[in-house]
């Protein structure tokens, strides 16, 4: 269980996140690429500004609305930025 811990501006490409609840966890501008958070909960979790880049997040139970944006380039250079919004529909389809 992941509550209120901050990794906010952290290096976490390939950390594997699966079936973690994640409540109120600080993600804002980490390096994610290539996480995945399959079957955790996301309560609250704040992605705003993360490198997100090959994240997988089946299965992933979002609790709250996400707001923010994200990078979604291959390099984490800001060159693809969406809303965290349409980043979890898109990775959830």
């Amino acid at each position: 269980m992941l509550r209120y811990t901050q990794f906010r501006e952290s290096v976490l490409q390939e950390t594997v996140f699966d079936d973690s609840e994640c409540s109120g966890t600080n993600f804002a501008m980490s390096d994610l690429r290539g996480a995945t958070f399959c079957g955790a909960v996301l309560d609250g979790v704040n992605f705003d500004g993360a490198k997100v880049f090959g994240v997988t997040l089946r299965g992933a139970e979002i609790k709250s609305n996400l707001v923010g944006q994200v990078d979604c380039s291959v390099d984490g250079d800001g060159s693809n930025l969406i809303s965290v919004e349409k980043w979890i529909e898109a990775s959830q389809a």
